[in-house]
């Protein structure tokens, strides 16, 4: 058996990942398997009858196995094996080389370890938020945070261990002395250094915290100034029996109207993607709630070269009150 075509290792899963194979002429029932390495499980199967040739897209057998997940970890490094999958193609016993595949693009990474710079190496953030930086550091490295504020400096060292998987740096400004004013994250790996300030500011009560994952596979973060009067709508199931009509469930939904500040253009796009997004997450009341959206489109205010995005959202389950 032989193998024509295997994907880069490294591929997004956002596209096709086709494996293309031939028996060197001789016409066979083609039994193959997708295999997950690290779970010694095959997670995919196909057979192809009297073929010499066969070939098999195994980008939309892995999109359905990747899970995020958001957590309020401290301030450090962790390894999200979740998130990237080490597989191969065996047809009629024989196996194709080894691939990882990941959840994220991480393309921009040959010019930077860290993904998703294009959100800005200046940002701001509250004392009691978070927030998840991904980044791929396959040959390990070292992550070095300095808090300063008030005449302080607390500078502090975290090794990331060399793993071909993605890998996630929590950042928690509650872990720092409460004097903190600015916090700077800088990444060290071989031969690749970046950079993230985060500027600490304080929020008003009605501010809403929001994460997405965008079309690229990573994390974002959002801090929303604004969040509307809750509307509720109720949906409504009933009978009709010998004395009428008869309510037998009663359905509410909490919706919830999210106005940002006005941004550049760029940044307002950028959270424009939270409509197509499949994970979108609310921090309320100390937890993370899956979310999900329901306007069709995002209302964007102008004033002069800077725009405001307005997001409906509401909870994927019914049971939650924000």
């Amino acid at each position: 058996m032989t193998f024509l075509t295997i994907p880069d290792n490294y591929a997004p899963v956002d596209g096709r990942l086709f494996y293309q194979f031939e028996t060197g002429g001789e016409s066979l029932d083609l039994d193959i398997k997708v295999i997950d390495l690290l779970a010694n499980h095959v997670i995919g199967s196909k057979r192809i009858y009297d073929s010499a040739y066969g070939e098999i897209d195994i980008a939309p057998i892995l999109r359905k196995m990747f899970a995020y997940s958001l957590v309020d970890s401290e301030t450090g490094t962790s390894t999200s094996y979740g998130l990237s999958k080490r597989v191969c193609v065996e047809v009629n016993g024989e196996r194709s080389d080894v691939r990882i595949f990941m959840a994220v693009d991480i393309a921009d990474s040959s010019s930077s370890c860290v993904l998703g710079l294009d959100d800005g190496t200046q940002r701001q953030i509250a004392f009691g938020e978070s927030e998840q930086i991904f980044f791929f550091a396959p040959d390990g490295g070292t992550v070095e945070v300095t808090a300063e504020g008030n005449g302080v400096s607390d500078r502090r060292s975290y090794e990331s261990q060399p793993d071909e998987s993605l890998q996630i740096f929590y950042i928690r400004p509650s872990d720092f002395p409460p004097q903190t004013e600015s916090i700077n994250v800088v990444f060290m790996l071989p031969g690749k250094v970046a950079s993230i300030e985060y500027r600490l500011v304080r929020r008003p009560s009605s501010a809403r915290r929001m994460s997405w994952v965008d079309t690229k596979g990573i994390m974002r973060f959002h801090t929303f100034p604004t969040c509307s009067p809750k509307t509720v709508r109720f949906d409504r199931e009933r009978i009709y029996g010998p004395s009428g009509y008869v309510d037998i469930d009663v359905r509410t939904e909490t919706l919830l109207r999210l106005v940002s500040d006005f941004e550049p253009r760029a940044r307002v796009e950028k959270l424009a993607g939270i409509l197509s997004s499949r994970f979108i997450w609310l921090r309320d009341a100390g937890e993370w709630v899956r979310m999900c959206a329901v306007s069709a489109e995002t209302a964007i205010a102008c004033d002069g070269s800077l725009n405001r995005a307005e997001i409906e959202v509401k909870p994927v389950s019914r049971d939650v009150r924000l």
